[in-house]
């Protein structure tokens, strides 16, 4: 009863192309448009006390150029021919599948994802279970040049020597940090190659010292990461490479961080943020900082990018001053999945 008259108020259907667990596009009807949004919002508020980073006036470092820095790469050979693999995964032109087997959406815009950032974190048991007509034997490899991981590899080279004699309160070490976040091709357990060992050795062989970087998923109890904070601060560790969940809330390296890179598109806002706040905060002793987003072209990535990106206004939206706010509201994040879906039935040929 109570949820209807809320319903009846602030709520309006909308109606969305999604998929079914058969992978096809369908039109679904769901509770997706607010109405009346800042009457809601002054409800809310009146037992709530809503902050914002911009309201606490809290003295931060400015952004170099007031945004993040994109970098555009090309897509290696074997990126195209992911991208025309999941094209035909997307259309069900698959060869050997079991009898009442699908291939599930989300596991299509996972390898599409995957390959985006590198596609030998695409598994062999992938390749072989999902084969297609035009593609009956597939396998990825790390040694193939990857643009996305060279372009990471000279940007944070670039920054590791600029600021490499810059100086620190309390601390007789120079040189500032840097963060690099990667949520996926992390290390394994046996040591195999990963996109972190990749990335790793590409900046040893521009002349980075393996001394100077870490990686978090090298500590794999989180109560027991304190010392890597403290190394990160203090200067002995330059380049920390984790994921952003890992890098996020609760950790404090700020001190000297003036660099951060993102590798892959977080699936929900507050981790990016949480993930930028590491250098965005009170006690970085750097006025200024850099934050540096990695794309390749014609890939799943620019779409994720632009996903995190139209959730993120929703919610600045919805937390804002109610007096400043539109009467209707659309929750961005409804039918994303689908949107990605299209994108991979049909894509975009250079």
């Amino acid at each position: 009863q109570h949820f209807d008259a809320m319903a009846a108020n602030f709520l309006a259907p909308v109606e969305t192309v999604e998929h079914d667990a058969g992978g096809k596009l369908r039109v679904v009807t769901r509770l997706g448009e607010y109405k009346n949004f800042p009457d809601l919002a002054r409800m809310f508020r009146s037992f709530t006390d809503v902050r914002t980073t911009d309201s606490l006036g809290f003295t931060l470092p400015d952004l170099v150029h007031g945004k993040a820095r994109l970098h555009v790469a090309e897509p290696t050979e074997q990126q195209q021919t992911v991208a025309a693999w999941c094209a035909e995964r997307a259309s069900g032109d698959h060869v050997g599948l079991d009898d009442g087997q699908v291939d599930p959406v989300i596991a299509i815009l996972g390898t599409a994802r995957a390959a985006a950032l590198h596609p030998a974190t695409i598994s062999t048991d992938t390749c072989n279970k999902y084969r297609t007509r035009g593609f009956p034997e597939l396998a990825f490899h790390w040694r193939e040049p990857n643009e996305k991981l060279a372009t990471v590899a000279d940007t944070v080279t670039e920054i590791h020597e600029r600021t490499a004699t810059r100086t620190y309160p309390d601390s007789e070490r120079p040189g500032a940090g840097q963060v690099v976040f990667c949520d996926a091709g992390v290390p394994n357990a046996d040591g195999s190659a990963s996109v972190y060992s990749t990335l790793t050795d590409l900046l040893v062989e521009r002349g980075v010292n393996r001394a100077d970087i870490a990686w978090v998923h090298d500590i794999s109890d989180p109560n027991r990461r304190q010392p890597l904070w403290d190394q990160v601060r203090n200067g002995q560790i330059r380049i920390l490479i984790g994921s952003t969940q890992q890098m996020g809330v609760g950790v404090n390296i700020q001190t000297r961080l003036y660099a951060a890179h993102e590798l892959t598109a977080p699936y929900r806002p507050d981790w990016l943020e949480q993930a930028e706040g590491r250098l965005i905060r009170q006690g970085n002793n750097n006025p200024t900082v850099e934050v540096h987003r990695y794309v390749t072209e014609r890939s799943a990535d620019a779409n994720s990018w632009q996903i995190l990106q139209r959730k993120a206004h929703f919610i600045a939206q919805a937390m804002s001053d109610p007096e400043q706010m539109t009467r209707d509201l659309r929750d961005e994040s409804v039918a994303t999945v689908a949107e990605e879906f299209v994108t991979l039935r049909e894509p975009v040929k250079s």
